[in-house]
């Protein structure tokens, strides 16, 4: 997020995070926010939204990051919010046996139910993937090819990125910047865990 940010000149507002995304809420932000200069970030599946409405009044970009990324990211993130809503796994084998179906935090975000985060990993990417006239991309597109990346989210927004394609750093600090580091998850997670991952996903 802070790379469209920083090439496009965007600014962050809040996250969308209610049950789900309707006409009236997204009518509120039409009305009261919706510029060209702002960015909103959502983690809410497809089923979430009145699609077509959404689509009719925003360039709509979904990003897929790597499974194993997602997992080792939720869990400590998780684990360093303060917040009840979310599960306090002290392990990440106890992380992926997690229910996300019997915390408050997915009813923000989840219209169809998964018994296991994989698995709801698995159902928000499906959601997105077959809706026509939104903007797909992959984590790994961004940080790979950053110019090819931008140049197709140029597309969807109806205006050009920086050029040359600037690379935001901790200082930049469009959006919320965490630890940051691609593929950090390679440290951490085991060829077994990878394993268990893949098979609670499927």
């Amino acid at each position: 997020m802070n790379l469209i940010a920083l090439n496009f000149g965007l600014a962050q507002r809040e996250r969308l995070n209610m049950p789900r995304v309707g006409t009236k809420e997204l009518e509120y932000y039409i009305e009261s926010t919706h510029r060209p200069e702002l960015i909103r970030k959502s983690h809410h599946q497809a089923e979430a939204f009145p699609i077509q409405f959404l689509l009719d009044n925003y360039a709509v970009i979904y990003v897929k990051r790597d499974l194993c990324a997602v997992m080792v990211s939720c869990w400590h993130y998780f684990l360093n919010n303060g917040s009840p809503e979310f599960p306090k796994c002290k392990t990440f084998d106890e992380f992926l046996a997690v229910d996300p179906s019997a915390w408050a935090f997915d009813d923000h975000y989840s219209v169809i139910k998964s018994k296991s985060m994989p698995e709801r990993w698995r159902r928000h990417v499906e959601s997105w993937s077959d809706v026509e006239g939104v903007t797909q991309l992959s984590f790994s597109d961004m940080i790979n090819a950053p110019e090819t990346a931008m140049l197709r989210i140029g597309i969807a927004l109806g205006r050009s990125p920086l050029n040359p394609v600037q690379i935001p750093t901790r200082g930049d600090n469009c959006i919320c910047f965490r630890k940051g580091i691609y593929e950090a998850w390679k440290e951490e997670v085991t060829i077994r865990q990878q394993r268990k991952i893949e098979r609670l996903a499927a």
